[in-house]
């Protein structure tokens, strides 16, 4: 439904790899070589528009339109709720030592 609402992450801009979104960062999932990923982490980046898949043939799939809605305060809001948790659990895991 993300892909379908706000389009479609667009190529890593370092090699080209297909990026994912998670963990409140696009990260590309790409190999550079043999023995290393692709480094691309970034909050944002621009989204390509989602496009049908050809021969689905439903009601809901005739009806649908690909209109983009902005994300970036939604994904803000989202990367500092995961850095809080992130440091929550820093403190409390230095708490038990």
């Amino acid at each position: 439904a993300d892909l379908m609402l706000h389009g479609v992450p667009g190529p890593c801009p370092q090699c080209g790899g297909l990026v994912k979104y998670a963990d409140a960062h696009y990260r590309c999932t790409a190999w550079v070589d043999a023995y290393s990923r692709c480094q691309f982490r970034a909050a944002t980046m621009p989204r390509l528009p989602f496009v049908k898949p050809a021969g689905l043939r439903s009601r809901l799939w005739k009806a649908f339109e690909f209109a983009q809605v902005d994300i970036p305060d939604a994904i803000a809001r989202e990367q500092q709720r995961a850095e809080q948790v992130r440091d929550e659990r820093r403190a409390a895991a230095g708490r038990r030592r």
